[in-house]
């Protein structure tokens, strides 16, 4: 439900239909894209990390930052079931997966930081 409501949002969709879409206060959809955008440079990078580490090309990515890392995720999630098969689950399972369950919060420790 974060995940496809990010997507929405990003691209370009308000928080209030968003919310309203879901049947959830404004307030929490409105949370969550503060949240994302916060982190999406570092998201976005450790995405582009992640489909490097699995063997594809990085995607070429522009936009705002927070585009950026949706696209970004994309891209893993392809990149994912290039390498592992249609198994691998949703695109934003895989996201959150790859991101050690830290899409929204502080992660001191990201998964692709110690490469």
């Amino acid at each position: 439900m974060i995940g496809s409501a990010l997507e929405a949002m990003c691209g370009g969709a308000g928080a209030r239909p968003v919310a309203e879409a879901l049947d959830l206060k404004h307030t929490t959809v409105r949370g969550w894209r503060r949240r994302f955008a916060r982190r999406a440079a570092l998201l976005a990078v450790g995405f582009c990390r992640y489909v490097v580490a699995v063997g594809d090309l990085a995607p070429r990515l522009s936009g705002r930052p927070d585009a950026a890392a949706a696209a970004a995720a994309k891209a893993a999630w392809a990149a994912a079931r290039r390498r592992f098969g249609d198994g691998v689950g949703a695109l934003w399972r895989v996201a959150n997966a790859v991101v050690g369950g830290h899409l929204l919060s502080t992660n001191t420790d990201p998964p692709w930081a110690a490469a």
